[in-house]
């Protein structure tokens, strides 16, 4: 979890020898903006993590050193994927075996691999905490060498051996071309954004753009009591830069529909689920997305060239557990957990409290040895949630509340009985 975004806060009331603790976070209000027919697109699931994948665990993974200086790898328990941590983070595919046909045609490849962020969200109605699992499985890859100078298999294979198929990374520059911005090949956990998830899902190939394929990307809110969340919110995705190629070794030409099943895309698999050209206005929105004929959308891909290299827009998508989308591009594609729309300044919830005898507020005499009926008023006056609230009284009043969790502007009252002396 990003500490940066977590804070401790305590708000001490020496005269009243009580205090209150919490952890704030981050708010994500709905937007006041036209809907579509069928799907509602809200901030229902906040984000509490820039899901650095340092913080990130693979379910059933076993952790061994990493051969790369200051890394650990993690497996998944088929042994088809592992998790780099330290100070370089992705996600790569390491069964080089199961690649088998270098002649430009598409294959599937086994293995899958889940990732899991404890306490990464919560719920807006709620403000419960919610574990994130986000699940990579069902990969369909082409080796293909556009440049068709290297059609030798031995020379494809040698290449696709000696470099990572990495299909999941952090990215700390929102999606644009900077080296530094990619975590497998520098160390970027100080560079990412506290306050938006900075995690990338694709497939980089080795040199030359020898690898393109296609993969399902399923996401799972948890609540604390192991039940799935049925709370709906929205996130974004996008960031597709090239139209991609079909023909074959030799005859590879650009495509500029959707001819090729591996032409950088989104689709839609689970029901419930939509997407819409993203509202906000983004400077590098070319070339675009063309959205599919559904409504509400159903997929959506890349449609032209981008000569500015900036990438195409991002596309807005509703999002709750049990989403699945089949995903491609030759290059960055933001997943993130909470959309940047939906997002607000760094503004830190802050407690209140009132203390409260039979009623009576702190001064008005109460006689010794009487048995007092406490109430405690708290009360979040800041602008940002506020979680794990706990009550302490230091004249040794135990004291319960109805809850541990206080939106931007709510009250609870906790009560508590005790002993004048």
């Amino acid at each position: 979890m990003n500490k940066s975004v977590l804070k401790k806060l305590a708000v001490m009331i020496p005269l009243l020898g009580v205090a209150v603790t919490g952890l704030m976070g981050i708010s994500s209000p709905a937007r006041a903006e036209d809907k579509p027919e069928v799907c509602e697109f809200n901030c229902g699931i906040g984000g509490k993590s820039n899901f650095s994948l340092n913080d990130a665990q693979v379910t059933g993974g076993k952790k061994v050193p990493g051969d790369i200086p200051g890394t650990t790898y993690t497996y998944s328990p088929d042994g088809k994927f592992r998790l780099v941590q330290g100070k370089r983070m992705y996600v790569e595919y390491v069964d080089k075996a199961a690649i088998t046909d270098y002649s430009g045609q598409a294959q599937n490849i086994p293995g899958s691999i889940t990732l899991r962020w404890p306490k990464a969200a919560y719920e807006a109605k709620t403000g419960e905490l919610l574990d994130v699992e986000i699940t990579l499985s069902d990969i369909a890859l082409r080796v293909a060498d556009y440049t068709n100078e290297r059609t030798n298999e031995y020379e494809l294979r040698y290449m696709i051996d000696n470099s990572p198929l990495v299909f999941m990374h952090n990215n700390a520059c929102g999606g644009h071309d900077d080296q530094e911005c990619n975590s497998f090949d520098s160390d970027i956990e100080k560079k990412l954004n506290p306050h938006f998830s900075g995690l990338v899902a694709n497939t980089t190939s080795p040199p030359y753009d020898l690898v393109d394929s296609t993969n399902r990307i399923t996401y799972k809110f948890i609540k604390q009591d192991g039940k799935e969340s049925d709370q709906e919110g929205t996130t974004a995705i996008g960031d597709f830069t090239k139209p991609g190629m079909i023909g074959s070794p030799g005859q590879w030409t650009a495509n500029w529909k959707q001819v090729d099943p591996m032409q950088p895309h989104v689709k839609v698999l689970s029901k419930g689920n939509c997407l819409r050209r993203n509202t906000s206005e983004f400077p590098w929105e070319k070339p675009g997305l063309q959205f599919g004929e559904e409504s509400p959308c159903k997929q959506a891909w890349s449609k032209q060239p981008d000569p500015s290299g900036y990438g195409a827009e991002f596309a807005e998508m509703t999002m709750k557990s049990g989403l699945t989308i089949e995903l491609a591009n030759k290059d960055k594609t933001v997943i993130s957990v909470g959309s940047s729309a939906c997002e607000r300044p760094d503004m830190p919830g802050e407690l209140r409290i009132s203390k409260y005898g039979n009623g009576k507020t702190s001064g008005l005499p109460i006689a010794p040895g009487s048995e007092v009926e406490f109430t405690y008023k708290v009360k979040n006056i800041g602008a940002s949630p506020v979680w794990d609230i706990k009550v302490t009284d230091s004249k040794g009043v135990k004291v319960t509340c109805p809850k541990t969790f206080l939106g931007a502007d709510e009250s609870m009252t906790c009560t508590g009985t005790g002993i004048v002396k």
